[in-house]
């Protein structure tokens, strides 16, 4: 189907309702939304491990508010089936200056999708909000919730040197995961954090049954939806702080398309960030502190700090793919750079041990490399690093192998990718010993990177 096909079929999307119940232990929020005039969805989020005599003294003003906004966020992925030009808005009130927030994290947090597409998000009126219910000023939490910290775990590299970062603290941890796997609650258990909260999340199966008619299907900005979610469990489980893992790194854009810089990883960058926490401050918390932990550093800094913690080697996983498996699947732009950036610091047998196959063997994975390394202008929609820190990951990996033979990709970095007028070495030198100072990390916690 075409966008304006589907647009006419569906001019309007509906933001329903949203409803909570506590049952036992779990608290289950379900959000409903209609694509106009006759497809509905429902999306449930379940927060587990609920202190029912905690919940009950809580401000149903205040949650009130909280489920509304992840609602918001989660309504995106059913939106974007049919790109709807009226957003409707009947489950709760958003002031004007509220919906601006939306509509930027709609066009930027969807630029991928857009691009995709090859849709144009950026015209004049391509989506109109619209706030259907009365005006109403709702409950903002501004409690003091002590000194505990909650750090949100996906289980690659990048959570896991939160998690030891912030073991060096005096403060009192605990991890947030989102449909925990396997590989998940074996790095959280290596990790001797005490508690977790686990959240379920399962969108309407109807959205798959969609995509499978020729509907729109594409990237959500996951980490948005994060975002809110932690802050409703900041709320609840009494937490202060609420430390994310996003690097420097991911403030790098993919593509340029149709004058817009388009970044699968929007929802990491510190622009993001910097607007949900002025957002958040302002309409849901002015306690709660979100921020980046490793904000300061490169991906190939973080992969360098995780070689030395091998006790995580065989249960970090940062392959999408291979995440239902459990392992990871060899063939994705994730796997190579991941590869490629712990290749200059660990032993070629202790990479075979964690990927179980040499990843730079595989020439089927060569336009993938150029993707990574800039060779092309369009880097790989997943969450990696810059090119630049690729280059420089390959050039000290072909450090090792002097006077040795190259596996095939190393080959072809050497003679294709590799600038022979670069310094590399110098290149690494500084990319190695940066510090980048625009972050929002609380004073009392940049102690951490008194080694960096």
């Amino acid at each position: 189907m075409t966008l304006e096909t589907l647009r006419l079929k569906h001019p309007s999307f509906c933001y329903e309702k949203w409803e909570s119940e506590l049952r036992e232990n779990t608290l289950h929020v379900s959000f409903t939304y209609t694509l106009e005039p006759d497809i509905h969805f429902v999306t449930k989020v379940a927060f587990h491990g609920i202190d029912t005599e905690k919940y009950a003294v809580l401000d149903k003003n205040i949650l009130e508010n909280l489920f509304l906004h992840l609602g918001m966020i989660e309504g995106f992925s059913y939106w974007k089936s049919a790109c709807p030009k009226y957003f409707r808005i009947h489950a709760g009130f958003f002031s004007p200056e509220q919906l601006q927030f939306w509509h930027e994290l709609l066009q930027k947090g969807l630029s991928e999708f857009y691009f995709i597409n090859n849709i144009d998000g950026w015209k004049n009126d391509f989506v109109c909000f619209s706030v259907e219910t009365p005006e109403k000023v709702y409950s903002r939490d501004d409690v003091e919730h002590g000194d505990d910290v909650l750090i949100p775990v996906g289980g690659g590299k990048d959570s896991v040197i939160t998690l030891e970062m912030m073991k060096e603290t005096e403060k009192n941890l605990s991890t947030l995961t989102i449909n925990s796997t396997n590989r998940v609650r074996s790095v959280l258990e290596i990790s001797e954090v005490k508690k977790n909260y686990e959240v379920t999340r399962t969108l309407d199966p109807k959205l798959l049954e969609l995509n499978s008619k020729g509907y729109f299907n594409g990237h959500t900005p996951f980490s948005a939806m994060l975002s809110f979610a932690s802050v409703i469990a900041a709320y609840i489980f009494d937490k202060k702080y609420i430390a994310l893992s996003n690097e420097w790194s991911a403030n790098e854009g993919n593509v340029i398309f149709l004058g817009q810089k388009i970044n699968h990883q929007y929802s990491k960058t510190l622009e993001y960030e910097a607007n949900f926490r002025k957002y958040s401050q302002m309409y849901l918390s002015s306690t709660i502190e979100y921020f980046s932990l490793l904000r300061p550093l490169h991906e190939l800094q973080i992969a360098e700090i995780f070689t030395h913690s091998p006790q995580y080697f065989s249960s970090f996983l940062s392959c999408n793919r291979g995440q239902k498996k459990g392992e990871w699947c060899g063939e994705c732009a994730k796997c190579l750079f991941v590869y490629c950036m712990l290749s200059p610091f660990l032993p070629h047998e202790t990479l075979l041990q964690i990927f179980h196959q040499n990843l730079f063997e595989k020439e089927s994975l060569r336009p993938i490399l150029d993707e990574l390394s800039g060779v092309i202008e369009t880097k790989s929609f997943e969450c990696v690093g810059t090119r630049d820190e690729t280059r420089v990951a390959l050039y000290l990996t072909l450090l090792k192998y002097e006077g040795s033979p190259l596996p095939v990709l190393l080959k072809y970095a050497k003679s294709h990718i590799l600038n022979k007028q670069t310094n590399y070495q110098r290149a690494a030198y500084d990319l190695l010993h940066s510090y980048q100072t625009r972050h929002f990390i609380p004073p009392e916690l940049e102690k951490l990177f008194r080694y960096v």
